[in-house]
């Protein structure tokens, strides 16, 4: 009788020293796992708003002329004259014209993400919404020219957690 009692509590303490260690590993695997889709998605953010901040200081945009036109005629927004030099009426528009925040996002590519675009220069100028707290973001800054002058344009990209 007394050799079945230690069996069971033998049992019972392995047992639980068993579920410890499991639930252990398997929060540990949790918080690995939260942290690699975390820093995926930091470098998808990365990359997109590389890609974004460059397109927006070093082209046109497409059509050229968007500036003139609609929202539903902008495909890709560009805020430059000639390479990372900006056009006073493109940047007006840019801000003008995100406004329509959410079509803006789809126009930059952005369905995923939101941002924040700042220019500080002769003109303080900026679109976007800015993130609330608990957002993972990625910040990139371009020195550009405008209006002569030498500028910063920022770029904020973020998602809420």
């Amino acid at each position: 009788m007394f050799k079945g009692q230690t069996v069971s509590l033998d049992f019972a303490l392995g047992f639980m020293l068993f579920v410890l260690v499991w639930i252990f590993l398997i929060t540990q695997f949790d918080q690995k796992f939260d942290d690699t889709l975390r820093n995926g998605d930091l470098k998808t953010m990365q990359l997109k708003s590389e890609t974004i901040l460059e397109t927006l200081v070093k082209t046109k945009g497409v059509p050229e002329n968007w500036e003139k036109l609609t929202m539903n005629e902008l495909e890709k927004p560009g805020l430059a004259i000639n390479d990372r030099e900006l056009s006073q009426a493109k940047l007006s528009a840019f801000s003008n014209m995100a406004s329509d925040y959410s079509e803006m996002k789809v126009r930059l590519g952005l369905e995923k993400y939101d941002f924040f675009f700042e220019f500080n220069g002769v003109d303080d100028i900026n679109a976007g919404l800015l993130p609330g707290s608990n957002a993972n973001e990625i910040n990139l800054e371009r020195i550009v020219i405008y209006k002569g002058e030498i500028g910063v344009a920022k770029l904020k990209l973020y998602r809420l957690e």
